[in-house]
């Protein structure tokens, strides 16, 4: 063997140990990841400000109320949608309304309302809404409504959260501001302090007027 072809062929070993030496030492390289699941750009959306039925409803301490001129006209407002039965997210909502009121103390009832509207008004009578809310230490300027089956029903059509069964209804919270007209929809989920952030953004509205 010529000594040029015993150097090509030690080379060729030398380069397929480290070849084979490499392979072993490197792990497979992880797939990548999937992507995650898309998120909503914003956590609420802008809403036309609904228009409010002339209605009367019933609040938990079996007072009439006119929803808008009672609790809506010239406040800012946050309301949401549960029934007293519901063991599922309802209480998630209780809790949430009860820690945003806390939140708002300085401004609930004067300038901030909480508004919880019962979609099972054949069952929550003013007793069951007003056991409810003692529940989550529901403060002056927190509302729970009932009423007749057709009244309540008319709010939540205006209000587009209307659902004929009431095991399915989405978990939705609105807040709006009836001075600007501003109105926000946002998830059931959304946290007191980000409903608090909404609340606020809404009365940098009325400031700014």
């Amino acid at each position: 063997m010529t000594a040029d072809r015993a150097t090509r062929l030690l080379l060729v070993v030398a380069l397929g140990a480290v070849a084979c030496g490499s392979g072993a030492a490197q792990p497979v390289p992880a797939p990548a990841p999937s992507a995650p699941p898309a998120e909503p750009a914003e956590r609420d959306e802008a809403l036309v400000a609904p228009r409010f039925p002339d209605v009367v409803l019933v609040n938990q301490r079996g007072e009439p109320v006119h929803v808008h001129r009672d609790l809506v006209q010239d406040k800012i407002v946050v309301m949401n949608f549960i029934y007293t039965r519901c063991t599922s997210v309802c209480p998630t909502f209780g809790v949430s309304f009860s820690r945003l009121q806390e939140l708002e103390k300085e401004r609930l009832g004067r300038e901030v309302n909480l508004i919880s509207v019962t979609i099972d008004p054949d069952n929550d009578t003013p007793e069951r809404l007003l056991a409810w809310g003692e529940r989550y230490h529901a403060a002056a300027g927190w509302t729970m409504l009932g009423g007749t089956p057709r009244d309540v029903e008319r709010l939540l059509e205006a209000l587009s959260v209307y659902t004929a069964v009431k095991e399915s209804h989405v978990p939705i919270v609105l807040a709006g501001n009836d001075r600007t007209g501003q109105w926000r929809r946002a998830h059931g989920f959304t946290t007191p302090a980000q409903l608090h952030e909404i609340v606020d953004e809404l009365s940098a509205g009325t400031e700014a007027r």
